[in-house]
Parts: structure tokens; sequence; C-alpha cells
């Protein structure tokens, strides 16, 4: 998925917003950058879906990467 740059980039790139200074992402590794900026591009591409296509995305691949910024390793979790 194209898109403008944006928070996603800055965040991908550990930078800091010029404007808002609580977004600042120096202080990430590059792992945690990366995982971060994809987690918020699944999200970016989940809400540009249309409403009656949203059952279509997949759930796991929306949903491992936020809970991995929390710190869930839900790939290895196994159901009770």
């Amino acid at each position: 998925m194209r898109h403008r740059p944006g928070l996603v980039d800055l965040v991908r790139s550990g930078g800091k917003h010029p404007m808002v200074p609580v977004l600042d992402y120096g202080g990430l590794s590059t792992g945690e950058a990366a995982l971060a900026a994809d987690a918020l591009e699944e999200w970016r591409a989940l809400a540009a879906a249309e409403r009656k296509d949203r059952l279509e995305v997949s759930a796991k691949r929306q949903l491992l990467p936020a809970l991995k910024l929390l710190g869930y390793d839900a790939e290895k979790a196994r159901p009770t």
C-alpha cells in the first residue's frame, strides 16, 4: 500500500515530530521502530478498508503486530 510520508515513516526512522514533541521515537531500537511502524501501517490499512470489507481482513495479520508492541508473543500462544 502506498501512502504519503507521515507518522509511519517517522516511527520507522526513529525520528521526532517537529511540532509534537511527545512523538519522539528516537529511543526505540531499530527493531522496535520497525515493529511499531508495521503495526501502525496494518492499522492504517484496516481503517482505510470499507466497513463491509473489514471482516475480510486477516485478524491475525492486523492484531499480532499490536500485541507484540504490548509485549505478547501471540504466535506462540496456545488456545486453552
